[in-house]
């Protein structure tokens, strides 16, 4: 795959619309999307006009591992996602999200580098509908650590260590799901520590 995403000149695909179509167990409609894939990169607009799924989205991802660097951009706006009609969230038949997404991530080995920005979000479920205000999560490195910074209205949590984002995520699942919940692993993996991190968790009032 690698050598066939290096040596295309360019693969367009200027017009795909999709009237009718069923994944993931549920029926999707009016679904355009065009893509363009350069040089390894593979830009996409993609709208949906379902209304179980009503979105606009930009995307932008680095393919190839080049051994340099990696980019991740993604812009667009969720006017509606039925999360019981998608079979996401079966504890109420009334489970709708929306937000504006913005992120541009760099990522670099194992470390990464950027922001993701998540404006105007709001829920809704039996309870009614509720504004949850604008999140953000930025990445990056600083005196040789990689740090996470996720701010919303209702808290901010800041996350930094000397391990990769890889050894982050596996350090958590080796102190709750491995530990607790080994049956619904494969392998037999022991408990080890990978790295050493840092974390500071400040909540606000989210009446």
């Amino acid at each position: 795959l690698g050598a066939v995403l290096k040596d295309s000149a360019e693969i367009s695909l200027d017009s795909l619309k999709i009237t009718e179509a069923k994944a993931i167990g549920t029926q999707f409609n009016d679904i355009s999307a065009k893509a363009r894939l350069y040089g390894g990169s593979l830009t996409a607009d993609i709208n949906s006009n379902d209304p179980k799924a009503k979105m606009n989205l930009s995307l932008l991802a680095d393919l190839l591992e080049t051994g340099r660097s990696n980019r991740y951009k993604i812009n667009g706006k969720v006017e509606n996602l039925d999360l019981f009609a998608l079979g996401l969230d079966r504890r109420s038949p009334i489970s709708r999200i929306s937000l504006e997404l913005d992120g541009d991530m760099l990522r670099k080995g194992y470390t990464i580098e950027g922001f993701l920005h998540l404006d105007n979000a709001g829920t809704e479920n039996g309870s009614g509908q509720k504004k949850h205000g604008n999140m953000s999560l930025e990445a990056y490195i600083e005196q040789g650590e990689q740090w996470f910074k996720f701010g919303a209205p209702f808290a901010d949590l800041f996350i930094s260590g000397n391990g990769s984002i890889r050894d982050l995520i596996a350090d958590i699942q080796n102190l709750t799901t491995r530990r607790e919940l080994s049956a619904i692993y494969k392998d037999s993996t022991d408990f080890v520590g990978n790295g050493r991190y840092n974390l500071d968790l400040q909540l606000h009032d989210s009446r």
